[in-house]
């Protein structure tokens, strides 16, 4: 069963590559990564919504789950402006890159441990945060084939939009983990509610990010583009199979086993190997020594950051 559990995470981190090659192939179509989003959110909020409705009420109290519920929307707000700023520089920036620095993100979420909940330092975490800081740096030295000295700089380069990403998936990842810290909030708020409430907050980053076209009745055509529903509906389906029954699933067998800690570097080791990969086979993107070595040195800083 402990393997079974293994072979689950490595299928979650498996299918996070599928998303991020969905992102990249949308903005290389000319398709509106933001109304991607929406149909996404919504399609997951009026499901995960219509399950809520008809479950037991949760045991939290109204300000526990208040303060759960704030927390999963802004993790929302956060992941919907990660895709957006993904997809951004995705646009015109080599894909492995863009991915491998916005999932280096996750030296937010144990920053905040440390500064708010007395996370220990210890050696190897300390390792693994300058090994993860060093592939940042290495990734941001990298260039794309073919691309000449200067020919990328100001707001329109895809280093910028990488940068933004690198942030949002610090927020993102910052605000999911909080309510873990409470472990009345964590075995009390389900994970129905927690998708509910993740999507209310990719509603609100749309509104955010598109208010000035949302009166744009040319904006709105996009809706007839087939590629958009067909997208959606696969990110939908993919998503509500994979939370529900690979990622728990397997986070529960390994748990099970004493080994809770290595379940989320296995995810996104996974992801992270998994990408260059799929961009270097399908895009035909040039991987140099540098970036190689950028995404070794940050698999094993995310993996030395994780252990307890």
């Amino acid at each position: 069963m402990f393997l079974l559990g293994v072979i689950c995470l490595i299928a979650t981190g498996l299918f996070w590559v599928l998303l991020g090659a969905i992102v990249g192939a949308v903005e290389r179509r000319g398709i509106s990564t933001a109304l991607l989003m929406l149909l996404l959110a919504s399609g997951m909020v009026s499901i995960c919504g219509g399950v809520v409705a008809v479950l037991p009420a949760s045991p939290l109290s109204p300000r526990q789950y208040a303060l759960a519920a704030a927390s999963l929307f802004c993790a929302g707000f956060f992941d919907y402006m990660l895709f957006l700023t993904m997809g951004r520089a995705m646009r015109n920036g080599p894909n492995g890159i863009v991915w491998t620095v916005a999932q280096s993100g996750v030296i937010f979420p144990f920053l905040f441990g440390v500064v708010f909940y007395s996370v220990p330092v210890t050696l190897v975490r300390g390792v693994g945060m300058v090994a993860v800081l060093a592939a940042l740096v290495c990734n941001g030295l990298a260039k794309r084939s073919g691309e000449a000295q200067g020919s990328d700089s100001g707001a329109g380069s895809w280093r910028f939009w990488m940068f933004l990403a690198f942030l949002a998936a610090g927020g993102n990842q910052v605000f999911t983990n909080w309510p873990s810290y409470y472990e009345v909030i964590r075995d009390g708020f389900s994970a129905y509610s927690r998708t509910f409430w993740l999507y209310a907050g990719y509603l609100a980053g749309f509104a955010f990010s598109e208010n000035r076209r949302l009166f744009q009745r040319s904006y709105w055509r996009q809706f007839g583009n087939r590629q958009l529903w067909g997208f959606a509906g696969l990110w939908i389906v993919g998503t509500l199979v994979v939370n529900f029954w690979l990622t728990f699933r397997g986070i529960d067998l390994v748990t099970a086993h004493g080994l809770g800690a290595i379940c989320y570097p296995v995810m996104v080791c996974s992801c992270l190997v998994g990408f260059p990969i799929y961009s270097t086979l399908v895009l035909r993107e040039r991987c140099t020594a540098l970036q190689w070595t950028a995404l070794a040195t940050g698999v094993a800083g995310i993996v030395m950051i994780s252990v307890e």
